[in-house]
């Protein structure tokens, strides 16, 4: 029962935003259309205006996992925890890309690359979408990392804008 189901996904913000695709592909074929996503206060505004998110708002940190993990079972009869950092929590990575890995442990891996991720264009986010995103595709690149620092991130903008010349590039930091 999709009700009695939560996922568990606190943050940061390029984390949750990965993880959008699934999350709507599960939502839609669910009779309710929404998913329940535990997810931190700092980064609930993440998703804000999605309506196939259901939103459950913990309001500790969003790197106490242990400590979610445990709130969250109170409330649901299942959680499934696709967050791939926790402060103090051992995480088994399976994969070359925690991105991979989320979806690994969300049970959809096999839908990678096949699913569109799709955001309303509110209108308080016009003016961001046409400066950054336009009519082209865009490659959203998490070129700083808190968990994880990729010291070679100016150089691989550098190759992915050469690679994708027809597409936008939106570094998010």
């Amino acid at each position: 029962n999709s009700e009695m189901t939560a996922l568990l996904m606190l943050g940061k913000a390029g984390d949750v935003i990965s993880l959008l695709p699934l999350l709507e592909y599960y939502a839609a074929h669910d009779e309710s259309k929404q998913v329940n996503l535990v997810i931190s206060e700092q980064y609930a505004n993440t998703v804000a205006g999605l309506d196939y998110i259901n939103p459950i708002v913990w309001k500790g940190h969003w790197q106490n996992l242990a400590s979610a993990v445990m709130w969250a079972k109170e409330r649901f009869q299942k959680v499934i925890v696709p967050q791939t950092y926790g402060q103090s929590v051992a995480i088994e990575h399976r994969t070359p890309s925690f991105q991979y890995d989320q979806w690994l442990r969300a049970g959809g891996l096999n839908l990678w690359d096949k699913l569109p991720l799709t955001i309303p264009r509110r209108e308080n986010a016009g003016e961001l979408v046409e400066r950054y995103m336009g009519e082209r595709p865009t490659i959203l690149f998490a070129d700083q990392g808190e968990s994880s620092q990729f010291e070679h991130a100016p150089r691989l903008a550098s190759k992915l804008k050469a690679e994708f010349p027809s597409h936008n590039l939106v570094l998010l930091s």
